[in-house]
């Protein structure tokens, strides 16, 4: 068995734009099996990729997106490194509003200057959304 590396930057302090995000999304669906996601700048980034995942591949409710999310950054939204957190916390926050699919969503909605600008200074997610 041999593994293919697929290197897509995903910045643990800075918003992706939506086209990466969607990219991600495209190859997270045409990926074979097994497969590994591994962060190079940390573990914030990896756990983004598994819940955009389960989200899209795996049909997981949003509802349930959280559980991907590591007992490490639990709860620190704003620490320095750790904007994929927030990126899911906005789409999680206008799924409140209208069940939205996380692809859709980030076609239709996903802002990666207003999301920066947001993380930066600090609203709550759902004023974003």
């Amino acid at each position: 068995m041999s593994l293919n590396l697929i290197n897509r930057p995903l910045i643990a302090d800075r918003a992706a734009p939506a086209v990466l995000i969607l990219e991600i999304v495209q190859i997270l669906r045409d990926i074979k099996h097994p497969v590994v996601f591994r962060g190079k700048s940390g573990i914030n980034p990896t756990e983004f990729i598994a819940t955009v995942y389960l989200m899209v591949v795996k049909a997981v409710p949003a509802v349930y997106e959280k559980s991907q999310i590591s007992i490490f950054s639990f709860g620190i939204t704003f620490a320095k490194r750790n904007i994929n957190h927030y990126i899911l916390d906005v789409y999680q926050a206008r799924n409140y509003h209208a069940a939205v699919g996380f692809e859709d969503g980030t076609k239709n909605n996903y802002d990666d200057e207003k999301i920066q600008a947001g993380f930066d200074n600090k609203p709550p997610p759902r004023e974003l959304a």
